[in-house]
């Protein structure tokens, strides 16, 4: 799913509590995991992610080859109860791409994977974001693909 991203990403949602009017629980803010972001991204990946500790490693890797790192950021949004954040966080310290890692503890874990996505989407930075599966279902490749003749 590819959407062009809103221009204020300040309306509720189902991330949880709204202490300061933001649209978004201050809890669910995104970690940066590498440090890595671009100037201003041109498209933002979002992918929900739920025990997809298999995968992982390899959609990372996937990803870092086919995007173009100056102009894309990763972001997850994991409502994991297995390893699945920590090995995000450690494929993020040699993807080429900015990654982002929003963790949702049980409590917040609203709207299951619409919710998700709709984090994810309320946190990009991009002009553009694209929506994947972490399954490698569909690979990498087929989502630059998309994302190439998308956002031209």
């Amino acid at each position: 799913m590819l959407f062009s991203a809103p221009a204020e990403n300040g309306s509720e949602d189902a991330s949880g509590p709204d202490p300061d009017g933001s649209g978004v629980d201050a809890a669910l803010l995104p970690a940066d995991l590498n440090g890595r972001a671009a100037d201003r991204p041109r498209l933002s990946v979002v992918i929900p992610t739920r025990n997809e500790e298999r995968n992982v490693e390899p959609l990372l890797a996937g990803l870092g080859e086919v995007f173009d790192a100056a102009r894309t950021e990763i972001i997850f949004v994991d409502d994991s109860d297995d390893r699945t954040a920590g090995l995000i966080a450690v494929g993020a310290l040699t993807c080429p791409v900015h990654v982002r890692l929003v963790q949702r503890p049980p409590s917040a874990r609203k709207g299951g994977l619409s919710g998700a996505v709709v984090i994810g989407a309320r946190h990009a930075r991009g002009d553009w974001v694209l929506v994947m599966d972490a399954d490698l279902q569909h690979p990498p490749e087929t989502a630059a693909m998309l994302a190439r003749t998308s956002v031209r």
